[in-house]
């Protein structure tokens, strides 16, 4: 999907000591992530009720006053969370999306109430409606806090379901509701927030879960959905796809993304009715069911993490020939919480996750994707920031850390990144489905406006994710405009041993503790408004010592004397 520009950096190990992991990481192409504004990375909030069953143990019911109608937009921790991560988008919809009304309609009746438990319905409730008060306090939330908000639209409004089957539906898309909100979104100058919008949330064909809509029915629906945009916004969007005159139109943000048939034929439509989207969104759950006994292990196995590359590719394969229109279309995962089922208490909101979450966080940046939206901001067994059992306080997980220090870091050019280890003669390439226990990923270095992300051009980040349970040393050398093939033993001592390098080592007290420690001291909110502590402060060492990672870790690295050419 992106042409990738042959660059260079390489970061080498030579000369490895006796007892050390011959570890090399290396950069030798790039491309440029397009996701708008500098956010490669989204979270996400459902509409979940407080009343969601979870088959999880001793956590039956984790959307507990975790969702749109029932967060607590005033609460310290949420607002700090969301300004440390800003900018960033804030997708809200989910497996409710499509059941989902507003207010604002003459249509809809003022008894504006949430969905009901339901057990007849496929989804367990019956359908809801979402008040424009709450509504205009999402974007409140946003305006204050520097997040943009992806909003899905009802993509079943007018449809009818079949007689004989609650998951075939058919009929054309009422836009009639989408329509009064889009106006009143307008008309109250909270387009200012609106990044983007969706239509419809996994109903595409034989993977759709709350209904499976035909290609060319569910093509013709973003058409008209379009044309309404280009109504409500006849001034077009920005250059860069920002939400200054018109959101930008998202989906299909398909169930897995069902490349044999469904896929194709969508594309095709949209391409005959000459309706472009501006990006192009699938979802994955890539540890499989919450309930299942597999999750944990997952997370920490190589092979098992190699798996999402090969997928990634698939997928682009099956774009390629859709995307050759008057603009590229970004390409997001608009979904993914790691285990599907509302996650996996003990494991997708413990240390344990940090694991999966880095390592797709690099694969997906390698392999072409512009967004990765993360399931969910609160709410369920996967939420960046966990609700107490016994009251309403909010506390990071280990994975809003992680998020945390890659939003402050990783920059939106992606540099190759490549490993040999001790029992490896190969150079295995991060992000393309052959890493072993240590996963590396390299991206330029983020230049930020505040005191921690402020490197100059030409600095190079770095990500070393260790699977294994044993210590690793890795030492790091600058060597630009040489291709792999070429490598040979480089001298040390040409390195200048004055230039430093950044580190931040995330670990815990256990894989399945909620403690998160950076550089060995660990992180908690402040004590007198509960509120994220800022920065993150790193550890300075000499750029030419060998970094030295501790078993089951993460470590982000800095290196501002890099004067990497793909990153000046």
């Amino acid at each position: 999907l992106r042409a990738m520009n042959t660059v260079l950096i390489v970061l080498l190990m030579q000369h490895f000591a006796k007892g050390t992991d011959q570890v090399a990481v290396l950069g030798s192409q790039a491309r440029r992530i397009i996701a708008s504004k500098d956010r490669f990375l989204c979270v996400t909030m459902d509409y979940w009720p407080s009343d969601k069953y979870s088959t999880n143990p001793d956590a039956h019911y984790p959307w507990r006053n975790s969702s749109v109608y029932t967060a607590d937009f005033t609460n310290p921790t949420l607002r700090s969370a969301l300004a440390a991560l800003a900018p960033i988008n804030l997708r809200v919809g989910g497996s409710l999306a499509d059941q989902i009304v507003f207010n604002v309609s003459e249509g809809v009746s003022t008894e504006c109430a949430p969905p009901l438990a339901d057990t007849s319905d496929i989804q367990g409730y019956t359908q809801g409606c979402l008040p424009s008060s709450r509504y205009a306090e999402l974007h409140s939330l946003c305006a204050d806090t520097g997040c943009g908000i992806i909003f899905g639209l009802n993509g079943l409004y007018g449809r009818l379901p079949d007689p004989n089957s609650e998951e075939i539906w058919s009929g054309p898309w009422d836009p009639a509701n989408a329509e009064a909100l889009l106006r009143f979104t307008k008309d109250s100058g909270m387009d200012a927030t609106l990044v983007g919008v969706e239509l419809g949330n996994e109903i595409d064909g034989a993977a759709g879960i709350s209904a499976k809509l035909s290609p060319d029915e569910y093509a013709s629906s973003f058409t008209k959905l379009k044309a309404l945009l280009a109504e409500v916004w006849p001034g077009g969007t920005d250059d860069d796809g920002g939400n200054k005159e018109r959101p930008m139109l998202i989906g299909p943000d398909s169930s897995g993304f069902s490349d044999s048939w469904w896929f194709p034929q969508f594309l095709g439509n949209l391409s005959i009715q000459e309706t472009e989207l501006d990006v192009i969104t699938w979802h994955l759950y890539f540890l499989g069911s919450g309930n299942s006994s597999e999750v944990a292990g997952e997370v920490l196995n190589a092979t098992y993490l190699n798996l999402l590359a090969p997928k990634c590719q698939k997928h682009h394969d099956t774009l390629e020939p859709f995307t050759n229109g008057e603009t590229t279309p970004q390409f997001w995962l608009g979904e993914g919480g790691g285990a599907w089922g509302s996650g996996q208490d003990g494991t997708t909101n413990t240390f344990l996750s940090t694991f999966w979450f880095a390592d797709s966080l690099g694969t997906l940046a390698a392999t072409g994707n512009d967004a990765f939206c993360r399931q969910a901001l609160i709410g369920g067994n996967y939420a960046l920031l966990q609700l107490s059992p016994d009251s309403n306080s909010l506390s990071p997980n280990p994975d809003f850390y992680l998020a945390l220090l890659w939003r402050m870091l990783m920059g939106d050019v992606v540099l190759s990144a490549f490993a040999r280890q001790e029992e490896d003669s190969m150079w295995r390439v991060g992000g393309n489905g052959t890493q072993g226990s240590l996963r590396t990923y390299s991206h330029c270095a983020r230049l930020g406006d505040d005191d921690f992300s402020s490197f100059p051009l030409g600095s190079v980040a770095v990500v070393l994710v260790n699977l294994s349970e044993d210590s690793r040393s890795v030492d790091l050398l600058m060597l630009l405009e040489t291709p792999i093939d070429n490598v040979r033993g480089i001298d040390k001592d040409s390195h200048n041993t004055e230039d430093m390098r950044y580190e931040w080592h995330l670990t815990s007290t256990s894989l399945e503790s909620h403690e998160t420690l950076l550089n060995g001291v660990q992180l908690k909110l402040d004590d007198a408004d509960g509120t994220v502590q800022l920065p993150l402060q790193p550890i300075a060492v000499s750029a030419s010592s060998p970094v030295s990672i501790g078993p089951h870790s993460t470590a982000f690295l800095v290196l501002p004397a890099a004067d990497a050419k793909a990153c000046l």
